[in-house]
């Protein structure tokens, strides 16, 4: 694991290549999520921004599996921080720890389109 610059990540049980971003959305703080509630959190994206990309947080906790959310745009800002919302399907509160994975960010390079209802 030396030789190749490997790490291993025991929370999601991943290798890693050091060096190479990663597309991981993180939590800042401890926090307890509501039971069957829905919060906005702020959350770290632990890769290099580029501002010239949309995008979309995707709600993926290895550690919490009753943790779900829908895909959403995010403005991440220069700390690589943004708001994500996050639902608590489970009938009890859920705790998060700092650096709790909490999802994925994809990107989109297109326009987006606005629409109006």
């Amino acid at each position: 694991m030396h030789k190749h610059k490997l790490h291993y990540d025991v929370q999601t049980r991943q290798v890693i290549i050091s060096g190479i971003d990663i597309n991981q959305t993180v939590a800042i703080k401890a926090q307890t999520l509501p039971a069957l509630a829905s919060t906005v959190i702020m959350a770290k994206y632990k890769a290099k921004v580029d501002k010239n990309v949309n995008y979309i947080a995707s709600i993926y906790a290895p550690r919490m599996s009753m943790i779900s959310g829908m895909p959403a745009i995010v403005s991440i800002d220069k700390n690589n921080k943004g708001k994500i919302i996050i639902d608590n399907c489970a009938l009890h509160d859920v705790q998060i720890d700092p650096n709790d994975i909490l999802g994925i960010m994809d990107t989109e390079s297109d326009t987006l389109n606005h629409w109006k209802i």
